[in-house]
């Protein structure tokens, strides 16, 4: 079975909307890679994940009302099931934290959030429910999609707040640099 297959069946059980389906579908084409534990045809959770340079974008779906995402900070050992510390987090219904998750700005955009704190309880995953599971990597030719579509929306909001006098000196130092990629 595939992995949208899976993601159907989940938003099937789940009685979610088709725009909660879309979203998720974006995130494939975005590049996230897909953790689904428990059983193909009934999976417990799901757990999909983007590789930045330095942060890691995350989203945990335990229950049908216990969608969560995140921008976790790459440390060592990092742990998909239990980040260790995150800079930003959303946890709502599924449609509103899946928008949240797209609609999140590159990690080199002035706004970006620095101050690190601990994960959401609800993103943490047991190690007995992590089993069994099901692992598909992004699609090679995805794999920067996220990347891409977030340097260029970065690219014209810079170009606009800089014609707006909102940048500093430090930031528009940077911008003629070319902003991170995923790793």
């Amino acid at each position: 079975m595939s992995l949208l297959t899976t993601m159907n069946h989940l938003t099937m059980k789940n009685g979610w909307s088709s725009a909660v389906d879309d979203m998720l579908h974006q995130l494939v084409d975005d590049g996230f890679a897909f953790h689904v534990c428990g059983k193909r045809l009934d999976p417990v959770v799901l757990v999909a994940s983007y590789h930045w340079k330095s942060h890691f974008d995350l989203l945990t779906i335990t229950e049908p009302n216990h969608v969560t995402a995140a921008r976790a900070l790459r440390e060592p050992g990092f742990d998909v099931f239990n980040p260790g510390s995150v800079i930003w987090a959303y946890g709502n219904e599924a449609e509103p934290t899946l928008r949240a998750l797209l609609d999140l700005k590159h990690p080199d955009h002035p706004d970006h959030p620095v101050a690190a704190t601990a994960p959401p309880r609800l993103m943490i995953v047991p190690a007995q429910l992590q089993r069994p599971m099901t692992f598909k990597a992004a699609e090679s030719w995805k794999v920067g999609n996220r990347a891409r579509r977030l340097e260029a929306a970065l690219a014209s909001e810079l170009v606009a707040m800089e014609a707006a006098g909102l940048l500093d000196e430090e930031t528009r130092g940077g911008m003629h640099s070319t902003p991170g990629s995923a790793a």
